[in-house]
């Protein structure tokens, strides 16, 4: 909760209204901070359910594990490893969705990470505490151990985004990847 500590004066979501910045009641420090007088407060919706009739993308489903592996308090739960293990399950396999569902979509690379693919799965589920030693990470490791440049490099395919230093930084993500994987 944050408390505001001087005086100024901040204007209420009605017209003609402000209230103190020193708030005495701590009930409306629950309240959002106001948006100013043209915007509403954000409506707040129960979550959204999922429906586990469809199967699973490994698409989106890597790109929400980017983001529990990311934050300390969630890297590490039951349904981060839930959603890891379904992720590197599905390696080198077709998705079920028309949205880059062709497997050769797990090497067509990124950096930053825009999608899902091999480079950004692996860093994924090394920061969720995944090693080498795992069969399915052995796999991916090996495409890259496989397809190594003679100059330590490797081709990131239709490495997006295309610049002339664009795989210089994938090879340098692939090697933290590498080396936090062999942690």
């Amino acid at each position: 909760m944050l408390r505001f500590l001087t005086d100024t004066a901040i204007p209420d979501q009605q017209p003609g209204r402000t209230r103190s910045a020193a708030r005495e009641d701590p009930a409306e420090d629950q309240r959002p901070a106001p948006l100013g007088e043209n915007h509403p407060r954000p409506v707040r919706h129960p979550p959204f359910e999922p429906d586990r009739g469809r199967p699973s993308s490994h698409l989106v489903t890597g790109i929400v594990l980017r983001a529990l592996a990311a934050h300390p308090g969630y890297r590490h739960s039951a349904d981060t490893r839930r959603a890891a293990e379904l992720l590197k399950s599905r390696f080198f396999r077709r998705d079920v969705y028309p949205d880059r569902a062709a497997p050769s979509n797990w090497l067509v690379f990124s950096y930053p990470f825009w999608w899902t693919d091999l480079l950004s799965a692996l860093d994924s589920l090394a920061r969720t505490g995944f090693r080498a030693g795992d069969p399915d990470l052995a796999r991916g490791l090996a495409w890259f151990t496989g397809n190594q440049e003679p100059s330590g490099l490797w081709n990131t395919g239709r490495n997006r985004p295309k610049g002339p230093d664009s795989d210089l930084w994938g090879g340098l993500a692939i090697c933290r990847m590498l080396n936090a994987v062999s942690a």
